[in-house]
């Protein structure tokens, strides 16, 4: 069927449905637009398991992952991104901008998000920091221009005082980690750019924090 007849049977089926249900489909259809949201549509779908670790084993898996962080801000607001942000990242990131965080142009745009910012209460590499949330990584990473806009738009939810904020992000196949840090005397923004797999452990005791999207509330097909 060619995109055509799809768009015209989708209209012909939008006048049939109730008001109550335009609205559920009109939400449905934005958030398609989220890759994320795509995916696991998809798997609704299929009749499989969505949005969720399986239900067999979750006590154990419970205790096999140690969370690392607490909560400082949960649900902060990020409004949708063009995807050039990244291209101004030097105007928000005025102390330093690491080349590696601006190489390859712009990013997709994205939609509105959550952040929960939470801050390390364990030392830690960062696979071990990123995997204690217990979610895949694709789950947690941000695209350059978000991190730009958070650091931009809520400076005052990043760490002070010369230490860090952490962002996960991912070019290609592989994750990265945008390290922000509020800087010198001027306040100005620093941010360094670290494979996800570097060996450095992070000491707890400076209470770096880690921003990651606010994870969705599940529901099984």
């Amino acid at each position: 069927m060619s995109r055509f007849d799809m768009l015209g049977r989708l209209v012909e089926k939008l006048v049939e449905i109730s008001d109550e249900a335009l609205g559920m489909i009109f939400d449905l259809l934005e958030k398609t637009l989220d890759p994320a949201w795509f995916s696991e549509f998809k798997k609704f779908l299929r009749k499989e398991p969505c949005w969720v670790i399986a239900e067999v084993g979750v006590e154990k898996v419970a205790k096999a992952i140690r969370c690392l962080t607490h909560t400082l801000f949960s649900g902060v607001r990020l409004g949708p991104t063009t995807g050039q942000e990244v291209l101004a990242a030097s105007e928000v990131f005025t102390g330093y901008c690491d080349p590696a965080f601006t190489e390859g142009g712009a990013d997709q745009p994205t939609g509105e998000a959550n952040a929960d910012v939470e801050e390390m209460i364990e030392d830690a590499k960062y696979r071990k920091l990123f995997n204690s949330f217990g979610r895949d990584p694709d789950y947690l990473d941000w695209t350059r221009s978000q991190i730009t806009m958070f650091c931009r738009d809520h400076r005052d939810k990043l760490r002070g005082d010369g230490f860090g904020t952490f962002f996960l992000f991912k070019k290609g196949k592989k994750f990265f980690v945008a390290h922000v840090l509020v800087g010198d005397g001027y306040g100005r923004l620093y941010v360094n750019v670290y494979s996800l797999a570097d060996d450095h452990v992070w000491y707890a005791g400076y209470r770096p924090r880690i921003a990651v999207p606010q994870q969705t509330l599940s529901f099984v097909a």
